[in-house]
């Protein structure tokens, strides 16, 4: 049976409420709510960015917070008063950010010039509460849910590779591999996995995530850069380059590819699945559907 896919707007990413039945995404500059089961438009806030990206939420789901990567604020969305502020201001530019298990605090990679921190900052407040310092070239930052602990995506020659952040103690531990700027990183809670995408290199590393050694890194035959992993982290779904219309599938046993999915558009740029494993695809309409769209190859 074909998976659903679902098409939507989006450059940055898709986030799902804590019960799975609203969306949360970005769209030409703002951020916007829709029921998941529809598609039907909630609300759009009416600040306007040039990259808004969702960190994460609030625990209870009532807050969204964001960073633009041409701002030097955290924008915080609130849904059920359908307002939108400005939080805490970076010293240049605000590239990513994650939220606290607990939802305390935020955890906002910051350009500063020369270097990138990691601000962490009370989320009720939005005042600083430290810096850690981090790498030159810092590209993203995701919680684990499983471990609470936050991995960093950095793409830099002399710590390039994965940090790990401990927000106990601080201490940052570093998994070695090689990181491009179109890297992206997903949780299989059960396995206790994380997969790390290189494009460039054309690989998919898991981490084991008890001890964050590399169980195994597995060169593949597509191009990943975002991926998202169904339901029973059975599959792994991942965009094939950047710029492309196709969706390729993995097992997540062995990597290998079980098949292409062809979009009815260029230039994918999100991925996401529900619990329900519907396959929500965002993409940038720079051009027109069915144009210079590829077919899958033969496996």
């Amino acid at each position: 049976m074909k998976p659903e896919i679902r098409l939507i707007e989006c450059m940055e990413n898709i986030v799902f409420s804590n019960d799975g039945k609203i969306m949360h995404h970005d769209h030409l500059g703002r951020i916007q709510t829709r029921h998941v089961a529809t598609g039907d438009l909630i609300h759009e806030f009416s600040e306007k960015g040039g990259a808004p990206r969702i960190g994460g939420m609030s625990p209870d789901g009532t807050l969204i917070y964001s960073t633009d990567y041409y701002g030097r604020h955290v924008r915080i969305c609130d849904t059920e008063k359908q307002t939108e502020t400005l939080g805490y201001e970076t010293g240049s530019s605000a590239i990513d950010l994650a939220v606290s298990a607990d939802g305390k605090q935020l955890y906002i990679i910051a350009g500063e010039p020369g270097k990138n921190v990691l601000a962490v900052v009370d989320s009720a407040t939005q005042s600083l509460v430290k810096k850690i310092p981090v790498s030159r070239l810092d590209i993203g930052i995701k919680l684990n849910p499983d471990n609470s602990l936050f991995y960093i995506l950095t793409a830099a020659n002399e710590t390039e590779g994965v940090h790990v952040l401990n927000p106990q103690t601080d201490k940052l531990t570093l998994i070695p591999m090689p990181i491009t700027v179109r890297n992206s990183i997903v949780f299989d809670r059960s396995k206790r996995l994380a997969y790390i995408s290189n494009w460039a290199r054309k690989s998919v590393t898991a981490v084991d995530t008890m001890n964050n050694g590399i169980r195994a890194t597995y060169a593949v035959k597509g191009t990943p850069h975002e991926m998202a992993l169904s339901a029973d982290g059975s599959f792994l779904y991942a965009l094939n380059n950047h710029g492309s219309n196709l969706i390729d599938v993995y097992e997540t046993d062995t990597m290998r590819l079980v098949e292409q999915l062809p979009v009815d558009r260029a230039d994918l740029r999100v991925i996401a699945i529900n619990d329900d494993d519907v396959i929500f695809v965002g993409y940038y309409d720079q051009a027109p559907p069915r144009q210079e769209l590829k077919q899958p190859t033969p496996l």
